[in-house]
């Protein structure tokens, strides 16, 4: 990417994006404070320490659900912040409140989920809980929570849960799972570095992303596929080393597909309330557009 084209995408966010979108830019490249993101992304979580109000576009629900608490998580994993403060200690209230240890997973659907706008996929229903969204959750409390606290000994119950049905061939290649999964083992890889089921299950999802990334490149930025970017998530994560050319093409192909507004529209419909999607579509657009910058701006040439 060269720099025009950056400052090209990031004027766009910041002119028709979320706040939320805009600081998270300046933050990641122009020296804004951490406190400057966590005060916007306060606005989205309510006083049980969850968030909702839409922070996660496709279901404007106001209420706190795990999903949309797992969605901050990926503007946090962004950021360096201090894990004493008080966004990140009423996330983890929250994360031990609604934990259910029944299923040892936090809940995918809502049912108050029903009487917002949402896409047709956060439509509430009994399903079989998978690990959308508990593995990426409690990925960040290994990552980020007190190893004392109850909501870190849930945490670890996903794990192994994980694990095990990794090394049994129980995952399913759902993408929205994988990477849930992914972010989970990327978080948890120091704290169990010398863990030698926690590596072989490891390799296992390795074999599993490059099972399930579309490999027809056609496909990438005309239909709703699994892009190499879903399940690659930084050049740090797991499955980077072995599937980076993916990627690089993905960042290549990515820049001949960018709209009359020079970022990316979404490949994806609602099937209800077609005019609250609408403004839906520019707010992904711009998560869209910041997900790029953050995935290549390493690579930005004058």
């Amino acid at each position: 990417m060269k720099a025009e084209e950056f400052k090209d995408i990031a004027h766009v966010v910041h002119e028709t994006g979320r706040t939320l979108e805009s600081v998270m830019i300046k933050y990641l490249f122009e020296q804004v404070k951490s406190d400057v993101v966590l005060k916007e992304l306060s606005r989205f979580q309510n006083k049980d320490g969850g968030f909702g109000h839409g922070l996660e576009p496709d279901s404007w629900n106001p209420n706190s659900s795990p999903v949309q608490t797992q969605f901050a998580m990926g503007y946090l994993r962004l950021m360096s912040f201090d894990k004493k403060h008080k966004v990140i200690k009423k996330m983890m209230k929250y994360l031990e409140k609604t934990y259910d240890k029944k299923i040892r997973k936090w809940h995918l659907l809502l049912p108050s989920n029903n009487d917002y706008p949402h896409a047709p996929w956060w439509t509430y229903r009994e399903i079989k809980e998978d690990y959308n969204p508990s593995a990426s959750i409690a990925g960040f409390i290994i990552k980020y929570g007190n190893p004392k606290s109850k909501v870190f000994q849930y945490a670890l119950e996903v794990l192994e849960d994980v694990k095990r049905d990794l090394l049994n061939d129980q995952i399913s290649k759902e993408p929205h799972e994988l990477s849930n999964i992914v972010d989970l083992f990327d978080d948890a890889k120091a704290f169990n570095i010398n863990d030698e089921s926690f590596m072989k299950a490891s390799e296992k999802l390795v074999d599993l992303i490059g099972e399930v990334i579309e490999k027809d490149r056609k496909k990438w930025f005309s239909k709703y596929v699994t892009k190499p970017s879903v399940l690659i998530h930084s050049k740090t994560s797991i499955g980077y080393e072995k599937y980076q050319e993916f990627l690089n093409q993905e960042f290549m192909e990515s820049m001949k597909h960018r709209n009359e507004l020079k970022i990316w529209p979404v490949t994806w419909q609602w099937t209800e309330y077609l005019d609250v999607f609408e403004e839906v579509k520019e707010i992904w657009a711009s998560i869209i557009a910041l997900k790029y910058l953050y995935l290549m701006k390493d690579d930005i040439k004058e």
